[in-house]
């Protein structure tokens, strides 16, 4: 076993041999040592905590652009259903005025007829 007072001797002729500032030089590094390992694993978590902000930013960015493709995706849809809408709606009402021109055609010439009447065509 080792003898404290060496210890004790060896301490004293280390502060007689270096003086007293440089204990606490290394109790300031030893400080600083440890202060810095603190703040490598802080800046280290900083690091992870940004980066982690940074792609939840990013996927909230990516979900914000894809609902504004999907609003003008859905957007083009409904122009295109109401173009499509209204040349359906043009044909049926271009179909059915046909229809009355042509009951109307045979309405009138059927009370011509019963006038005695007649529709007169020029032929050419």
């Amino acid at each position: 076993m080792a003898d404290k007072s060496l210890f004790a001797t060896n301490y004293r002729f280390e502060i007689q041999l270096f003086g007293p500032t440089f204990f606490n030089w290394r109790r300031r590094f030893a400080d600083q040592v440890k202060a810095d390992h603190e703040n490598r694993i802080s800046s280290e978590a900083v690091y992870e905590y940004r980066h982690a902000v940074d792609i939840v930013n990013l996927v909230g960015e990516l979900d914000k652009n894809a609902a504004i493709r999907r609003s003008r995706r859905h957007q083009k849809t409904l122009t295109d259903e109401m173009r499509n809408e209204n040349k359906v709606n043009m044909i049926v009402r271009k179909a059915a005025m046909k229809h009355q021109l042509a009951e109307d055609y045979k309405r009138y010439e059927k009370e011509l007829n019963a006038q005695g009447k007649a529709l007169y065509f020029q032929r050419i």
